[in-house]
């Protein structure tokens, strides 16, 4: 990295990543588009009132037709928004099967190609099938496809930070999936796929009464009653307020267990990413 350039500290971080939501929920509101917080970003609302404090990432989640409606606005429009970037899924060189919203002005070293600026997630949220069987069926393809994607895009210092060469299991695993990645064809064809098995997913179950993030699913946990998803409410986060579902306790219990607890130090994980701020 270009020593002229100045190294942020993780509140800077944060800021610069709040600035960004701030950007893009005031848009997606004045559209009448859909979102919550979502994952350790809503966690960090109930339990902090603002980001976790060791916690370096945002993530937004909304239903896939509000999704598909952001996605639309964002190809017709370039650019959106002063200060932020939007990359969607299928655009040249972007690895992913959502969309990110970017802040060009932060150079981010994440050892991953596609990753280069700050960014915030913003995730589809797509009906599962209501039987679990089903839906243990549907995601062992997409955690498949989403596994050969992270470590056949991540560099070998990023998975050895990530302790990947900590074990013969643990190396093994991430050699079978950088296998599949170069089977499946590489990132552009797996995004595409995993995008297109979301879409078809949701207009299949659209009738269910569950949901969950169907581009980039986290398990099991990542299934949800649509009530608990929805409706929302505001909440404070930094000192400004968000949406997040009325019902959040359900949604973090699921996911967190007893999420009110702070977990052990040595399990509080950031995502490794060191950023800076390009001096003029």
């Amino acid at each position: 990295m270009n020593n002229d350039n100045e190294r942020l500290t993780l509140r800077e971080v944060q800021l610069e990543e709040l600035n960004i939501l701030l950007k893009v929920t005031e848009f997606l509101d004045a559209n009448n588009l859909y979102y919550c917080l979502c994952g350790g970003t809503m966690l960090g609302a109930v339990r902090h009132k603002g980001f976790i404090p060791w916690d370096d990432d945002i993530d937004l989640l909304m239903f896939r037709e509000d999704f598909e409606k952001l996605r639309s606005i964002v190809k017709e429009q370039r650019p959106l928004l002063e200060g932020v970037v939007f990359r969607l899924p299928g655009d040249d060189g972007y690895i992913y099967p959502f969309i990110k919203a970017v802040n060009p002005s932060i150079i981010v070293d994440y050892g991953k190609p596609d990753d280069k600026f700050l960014w915030i997630d913003i995730f589809p949220m797509d009906h599962f099938p209501d039987s679990k069987l089903m839906h243990w069926l549907y995601l062992q393809r997409l955690i498949t496809l989403e596994r050969a994607l992270s470590m056949g895009t991540y560099s070998d210092e990023n998975m050895r930070q990530r302790g990947y060469y900590g074990s013969f299991t643990r190396k093994l695993k991430m050699n079978i999936a950088r296998f599949l990645y170069k089977f499946f064809g590489g990132y552009e064809k797996i995004s595409r796929r995993i995008d297109r098995i979301a879409q078809d997913m949701d207009r299949k179950y659209k009738a269910s009464q569950h949901v969950g993030d169907g581009s980039w699913p986290n398990g099991m946990k990542d299934y949800f009653r649509v009530e608990w998803v929805s409706p929302s409410v505001k909440m404070q986060f930094e000192g400004y307020e968000f949406n997040v579902p009325e019902k959040y306790d359900s949604y973090l219990t699921r996911f967190y267990g007893d999420y009110m607890t702070l977990p052990p130090e040595d399990k509080r994980q950031t995502h490794y990413l060191t950023a800076y701020r390009a001096k003029p």
